[in-house]
């Protein structure tokens, strides 16, 4: 299992949230994925993503890192 964890910053009027870090998969050839018409036709990439707990939270400047409050989260499951 791999975790990411990926931060997100409200913009100016707190109604839009953007990425404040890009999320980056390593050991993965994106030469596959720029060939495939679709992501998930690439069983290299399915099985990565199927073993990996993605967590999206808000960053607050100032805050508590226990604070953050989660957004969204996926895990993957093996098919």
């Amino acid at each position: 299992m791999e975790l990411k964890g990926t931060p997100l910053r409200p913009t100016g009027d707190d109604e839009i949230v953007r990425p404040k870090e890009r999320l980056v998969l390593s050991m993965v050839n994106y030469n596959d994925i720029a060939e495939a018409d679709h992501w998930a036709e690439v069983p290299a990439l399915r099985k990565k993503l199927n073993k990996t707990l993605i967590i999206w939270y808000i960053h607050g400047t100032g805050e508590d890192r226990a604070d953050y409050p989660f957004i969204w989260w996926a895990l993957g499951t093996d098919e």
